[in-house]
């Protein structure tokens, strides 16, 4: 089971959220990726695909992407961090941290306030 849950700002406006902090995936024949939602990801894999789930993984195209925040601009984004350069495509920053760990950081947005999380559910 994951967390659901937002971050807000404790000064300004700025929130993200709801998330979860991250999701499975699986590369399409284009290259592309599809999420897997939880608890779909074997419908949604075979949908995609036609295709099973343990065949997917056999042939290496099941994957996991975390969900960052970049603390230069404020972009959230999901990245895979074992093929992906961890660098926002806004601004070109690698000031990027996991969704899960940014608590009690500084705001992207107003650089004042203090990111909080809320938990507000559970998947």
């Amino acid at each position: 089971m994951a967390l659901i849950f937002k971050l807000e700002c404790d000064k300004c406006d700025f929130t993200v959220g709801p998330t979860g902090g991250g999701h499975l995936y699986v590369t399409l024949d284009d290259g592309s990726r599809k999420p897997l939602p939880h608890p779909a990801e074997f419908s949604t894999a075979l949908d995609a695909t036609g295709k099973e789930l343990p065949e997917l993984q056999k042939e290496k195209r099941i994957g996991s992407e975390l969900q960052y925040l970049c603390l230069a601009c404020g972009h959230d984004l999901y990245l895979d961090p074992s093929k992906d350069v961890l660098v926002c495509p806004v601004c070109t920053s690698d000031n990027l941290i996991d969704m899960q760990k940014v608590k009690k950081k500084a705001c992207p947005k107003c650089k004042e306030g203090h990111l909080r999380q809320e938990h507000i559910g559970i998947s």
